[in-house]
């Protein structure tokens, strides 16, 4: 009685006890193997490579990028001299300009002092876009930057060094009055078109691929865009050289010929009673055709470093560099592609600058 009394007791306390252990063990026993878990997305083994988005997603970063954990050791100095090395001459420039656009703003009787201006403030957008990508935060490497801004910074100078050239190009134009196609192509309205065109493009492809980024074959259309802009401005310009060239150096020749008939006469020697042309007059004829020579030998040079900075894009468009990619890039050939595309986009960015330079656009 007292053990039946007790069970009853106990059942009472607890009725649901050994319903539950039946339960448990029952789903235990037949419950079976655990499924395998699904292998991670390659994007997603490196926790630097993506970030969260408003709604919870995972985005992966569209630039490829070598793993960092494991490429930043491997290079060991190469890293800090990519990275100080070119940011230090991105910021020397900067300051250049900054200088330049000084000068021009007090330069009011300056000929197409529009033009260098709006140049060298297209300068300084490149310079301070990669001091910024460089110095803060290299390559969003520790994704400081969110990805859109990322995105800003690592594609403005492309639509920054297309339309300075452009303006270049467009102002040697008019100061040569060579005849184009057009006189439209170098006025104000289009100028203003052409800037505003490169520079929506590439601002609204980065926000929307920042957002949303499976539509980053925009970026490709993108990158497209300004490969077509590259090799068009690039062989028009190596195309009218010559023409720009000649143009340059005849005011210069003509003042040599015409000197040389009012000092000599059909003998070959000094003719009296004509006197010669004032030395001053002649320097003050002669100066400004020095300066646009120079303009137009300087901006070939940059023409040839705008023709490298478009192979580089393509080769970024049909390689292991591409958007498009699944690949990641091994980390030295990755390193030696951003080293010679900061070096074209310098170079090209140093010569625009070094015509757009007032002290030698004006005369004293």
């Amino acid at each position: 009685m007292g053990s039946l009394e007790n069970t009853a007791s106990s059942h009472a306390f607890y009725p649901f006890t050994t319903a539950v252990v039946t339960t448990d063990h029952y789903a235990a026993g037949y419950a079976g193997p655990e499924p395998e878990p699904e292998p991670e997305p390659e994007w997603l083994a490196s926790p630097k490579s993506w970030l969260m988005n408003t709604t919870g997603d995972l985005i992966p970063f569209a630039e490829p990028v070598p793993k960092w954990d494991t490429a930043i050791p491997e290079w060991g100095l190469a890293w800090p001299a990519y990275i100080y090395g070119l940011g230090t001459l991105f910021t020397a420039l900067a300051l250049i300009t900054l200088l330049n656009i000084v000068q021009l703003l007090r330069l009011s009787s300056l000929p197409s002092r529009g033009y260098f201006i709006a140049l060298n403030l297209l300068v300084l957008l490149v310079c301070v876009t990669r001091m910024v990508l460089l110095f803060v935060d290299a390559h969003n490497h520790k994704d400081i930057f969110p990805k859109p801004v990322a995105y800003f910074l690592i594609s403005t100078s492309l639509p920054a060094l297309t339309s300075a050239f452009y303006i270049l190009f467009s102002a040697l134009l008019k100061a040569t009055q060579i005849r184009t196609i057009s006189k439209n192509i170098y006025d104000i309205p289009a100028l203003v078109s052409i800037v505003v065109f490169n520079f929506s493009i590439s601002f609204i492809s980065d926000m929307v691929v920042g957002v949303f980024f499976k539509a980053r074959l925009l970026m490709v259309i993108c990158q497209g865009v300004f490969v077509l802009w590259g090799l068009i401005f690039s062989i028009a310009y190596i195309a009218l050289f010559q023409r720009l060239y000649k143009r340059t150096t005849r005011p210069r020749n003509e003042i040599v010929r015409l000197s040389s008939q009012t000092h000599k006469g059909s003998a070959g020697v000094v003719e009296e009673g004509r006197p010669a042309p004032p030395a001053s007059a002649e320097h003050k004829v002669e100066k400004h055709p020095q300066r646009l020579v120079l303009a137009v030998k300087v901006t070939l040079v940059a023409t040839f470093f705008f023709l490298a900075v478009t192979a580089l894009n393509i080769m970024g468009i049909f390689s292991d560099f591409s958007i498009m990619t699944t690949q990641t890039p091994e980390p030295w050939t990755w390193w030696g592609y951003q080293m010679a595309f900061r070096l074209c986009e310098w170079g090209m960015a140093a010569t625009l600058c070094f015509v757009a330079t007032p002290f030698r656009n004006c005369g004293k």
